[in-house]
């Protein structure tokens, strides 16, 4: 049995059915019957996770005392003092203390907020890069009889592998960016400084990660016309799902980039400051594997003092990355779902 489909060149062409059997049958294995229940599954552990996250939050909160933390009484940092060049009298405190202007402060929020649209605007442009780089390989390799067959996997694994090096560059550099800005806007308390930092960073990261997989799950293929009448951009058919439908192929990109993040962060987080940490000391095991000191009829070995031993040690990091890369994969399982 055979019919007709419109290729990515616009032109009428015949297959067979059963050449729709693979991606229907991949499709079939993540969509059937069982995903109700593992759909009830899943809302009911993030449902269970949200809350037992509050009860621990309580529960922290509880343990430190700053269940009743009134911020008026946090202290003023000394960077908004530092780079204040203004004074103003507070009568609750009587006393003259830094101030930053409104029109300064509105002037520096204004032009972060527009780099950080244009940002946002570049994360956009990679991600039409990606599409159409997908888009050229599928056609390059379609048209080699021996690559027919493998055409639409390999373009769309090599695209989600672009894909997560993009996200991961755009992540990385985006990071330094925030924290430039937010140091540069000026922030009167750590509170007010944590809290911009934090919705800068979730927002982008959001945008980053979530947008190969929204445009997949929901806009692929919507927009292709019907056969006869198909849209045409620079003579080539708008990018389309395989004849099994879209899910395959995010599935395909949701595992390069959950699996290939996670790969990424636990290698920065735990292999490379192993290797570091350890340098030093198999270079001293190297060159002499007991450092002895003559001290009269005896000999001693040499002990490093603490402040000796405490340089060597690794940097403290704050655990903002930590919590952030916590809520991606919460987004991700709700992806899942």
């Amino acid at each position: 049995v055979s019919t007709q489909s419109t290729g990515s060149s616009g032109i009428n062409a015949e297959y067979g059915i059963s050449k729709i059997c693979v991606t229907s049958q991949m499709a079939m294995s993540m969509n059937n019957s069982a995903t109700l229940f593992y759909c009830i599954f899943m809302s009911v552990w993030v449902a269970y996770f949200l809350e037992s996250w509050k009860r621990k939050q309580a529960l922290l909160g509880h343990i430190w005392g700053v269940l009743k933390f009134d911020e008026a009484d946090e202290q003023v940092r000394p960077t908004y003092t530092q780079n204040c060049d203004s004074w103003k009298y507070n009568p609750r405190t009587r006393r003259h203390e830094p101030y930053m202007t409104k029109r300064k402060r509105f002037s520096r929020f204004l032009t972060t907020f527009s780099l950080i649209l244009v940002i946002l605007a570049c994360v956009l442009i990679f991600g039409i890069a990606v599409i159409v780089y997908d888009l050229a390989v599928y056609l390059a390799l379609f048209n080699v009889s021996s690559m027919q067959k493998y055409a639409r996997w390999f373009s769309s694994i090599s695209a989600g592998i672009m894909s997560l090096t993009l996200i991961i560059i755009m992540s990385k550099y985006y990071g330094k960016f925030a924290v430039y800005m937010t140091d540069w806007e000026n922030y009167k308390t750590q509170v007010e400084y944590e809290n911009t930092l934090t919705i800068r960073r979730y927002v982008f990261e959001v945008f980053n990660f979530y947008s190969s997989l929204v445009y997949i799950g929901f806009f692929k293929g919507k927009f292709n016309g019907y056969p006869g009448n198909h849209p045409l951009v620079f003579g080539v058919k708008m990018e389309d799902c395989p004849p099994g439908g879209c899910i395959s192929e995010l599935a395909t990109q949701m595992a390069i980039i959950l699996a290939g993040k996670q790969f990424i962060f636990t290698f920065s987080q735990f292999v490379i400051p192993i290797i570091f940490s350890n340098k030093g000391s198999c270079w001293d095991r190297c060159r002499t594997k007991v450092e002895e000191v003559d001290q009269g009829s005896y000999k001693k070995k040499a002990v490093k003092s603490p402040w000796e031993r405490d340089y060597v040690l690794a940097e403290t990091r704050d655990v903002f990355c930590e919590y952030l890369e916590m809520i991606i994969q919460y987004g991700f399982c709700n992806n899942i779902l």
